[in-house]
């Protein structure tokens, strides 16, 4: 405990600045060593689906990765902390949140942070490179298989002039059937804010921090497929042509940012599938089964 509270002293905390909807000491529960037995590290890099590889360029020899975060993941890791040290002093809780400020999203809000390395970083071609790359990011979140569907149609009327007729557009992968229409899409795009592009020295690659908003909009069509069974579709797509990649969610990262989108609502459907109680699709169906990670608990 002592040992922390000295580190904890010398941290330098990485954000600076006043953060808006910071996290307070009054959000976190007194600790509970025993809730967790597991050896946590003080990284805010290991929960499960965090970093990805985004591009890789063998030709070039450069790579593009990212990592997730979410506010209730920070909690989450801050929390963790606690129980582990069984720390109980404000001014030390405060100590953590200050360090992990730069990291930690509003309500509402998905961060993802993509770093850039390769061969020669201080040579000026990648900063060149890069300057433009963030009018290419987005998010998209939607119904991929109605989407797939909605693009072979479209090429069968561009090359063969074959219109679908209305059997052809009816989804029934969920409870009830979803009728759709050529075109609309059915993946929704948010584009987000970032920061100037920072050289990090210490991990020698480029950074940007991407801010993804989620708004009244966006709940409601999540809260729509999840209550119809059908675990949405999420992606990072980087649509420029010489960085072209698309990383799909998996289900960890999903629970992570519907968590984000509409906490009370994920809190709900948590609590159904610990009880059992959920109607429709079998709690125990792989296709369709938020989870925790195994850094989180119930409270």
């Amino acid at each position: 405990m002592r040992t922390l509270a000295l580190v904890l002293l010398f941290v330098v905390v990485t954000a600076t600045g006043v953060y808006a909807q910071a996290l307070t000491v009054n959000d976190f529960y007194a600790p509970v060593p025993s809730r967790e037995s597991m050896d946590y590290r003080e990284a805010l890099s290991h929960f499960s689906g965090q970093r990805f590889l985004l591009h890789l360029d063998k030709d070039m020899g450069y790579t593009t990765y990212g990592y997730l975060y979410t506010r209730e993941m920070v909690k989450d890791h801050i929390q963790a902390l606690i129980d582990e040290f069984n720390i109980d002093e404000p001014e030390i809780i405060q100590d953590l949140i200050d360090r992990y400020a730069y990291f930690t999203p509003e309500e509402g809000q998905m961060l993802i942070f993509t770093y850039f390395e390769g061969p020669h970083m201080e040579n000026r071609f990648y900063k060149d490179l890069l300057d433009d790359w963030p009018n290419y990011v987005s998010f998209e979140y939607g119904v991929g298989q109605i989407q797939n569907r909605i693009e072979q149609l479209r090429d069968r009327i561009e090359y063969f002039e074959d219109k679908p007729v209305e059997e052809e557009m009816i989804f029934t992968g969920g409870i009830k059937p979803i009728k759709f229409h050529y075109t609309e899409d059915w993946l929704w795009t948010i584009k987000p804010e970032w920061s100037e592009l920072d050289y990090r020295r210490v991990s020698n690659a480029y950074e940007y921090r991407f801010e993804f908003w989620f708004n009244d909009k966006d709940r409601m069509i999540i809260r729509e497929l999840i209550d119809n069974k059908i675990m949405p579709t999420m992606r990072l797509v980087s649509g420029r042509k010489d960085m072209y990649a698309v990383e799909e969610f998996d289900n960890r990262m999903i629970s992570w940012v519907v968590r984000t989108i509409d906490p009370e609502y994920f809190e709900e459907i948590m609590a159904k599938q610990l009880e059992k109680t959920w109607e429709g699709a079998p709690i125990d169906d792989p296709n369709f089964k938020f989870g925790r990670s195994k850094r989180t608990w119930w409270r």
